[in-house]
């Protein structure tokens, strides 16, 4: 193998090496984007099923001294 070959061999290599790191970056912020939304679904459930209860605060103005 002569210099020319083996630098041939370097950069399709490291090309190699960026297209698989870029693929992965990006099927990682897929997955990210799936579990946000998937979150944000479970936030909007939970919030159309609140509702709001009123305490009932019992009468307590016989104890207060005036």
């Amino acid at each position: 193998m002569n210099k020319s070959e083996a630098l041939r061999k370097a950069i399709e290599k490291k090309k190699k090496e960026n297209i698989e790191n870029f693929e992965e970056l990006v099927e990682s912020l897929v997955w990210k984007i799936e579990n946000k939304s998937q979150e944000l679904r479970d936030l909007k459930k939970e919030l159309k099923e609140l509702t709001f209860e009123d305490v009932d605060i019992p009468d307590v103005s016989d104890c207060i001294e005036e």
